[in-house]
């Protein structure tokens, strides 16, 4: 094995116990891994603040291992974030191959129509008779 592997991170007893182990019971163990493991990484919206490209406007956690995020993408001059809209992307961890986790972000299209009304804060469309967000609840304004 390369250095680094997983079985090189492991005491050479536990990989002697997993190895006896039968598939049903391999099963029960990747399951238990995986719950344990989602209950002890960085809490989803970090990860995600950390890693997004523009500027994140709202965080809708779904569980410990997706969530909606609207964002402003960046600009595409490279000159900052583009406000005049706002996309909508499901995010979810996941595990990697070699260890450890990564994020995998799903483009949904934009929340909101850059003509049409919508909220300055979490990007949502907002019918024209609204002056609160239904979904953050921002007041605002008729302009």
């Amino acid at each position: 094995m390369s250095e680094g592997s997983p079985s090189d991170r492991l005491a050479p007893d536990l990989i002697d116990r997993v190895e006896a182990l039968t598939v049903p019971e391999l099963r029960a163990l990747g399951a238990l891994v995986e719950d344990r493991l989602a209950g002890s990484n960085d809490d989803l919206e970090t990860m995600i603040r950390e890693s997004a490209a523009g500027e994140i406007v709202d965080i809708d956690l779904e569980n410990d291992a997706s969530a909606l995020v609207h964002k402003h993408p960046p600009a595409p001059d490279g000159s900052g974030v583009n406000e005049d809209t706002v996309s909508l992307y499901r995010v979810r961890r996941q595990p990697r191959f070699e260890g450890g986790e990564e994020l995998r972000w799903a483009y949904l299209g934009d929340a909101a129509d850059a003509h049409g009304p919508h909220c300055p804060d979490c990007g949502h469309p907002l019918p024209d008779d609204l002056t609160t967000c239904p979904h953050c609840g921002r007041e605002v304004s008729d302009s």
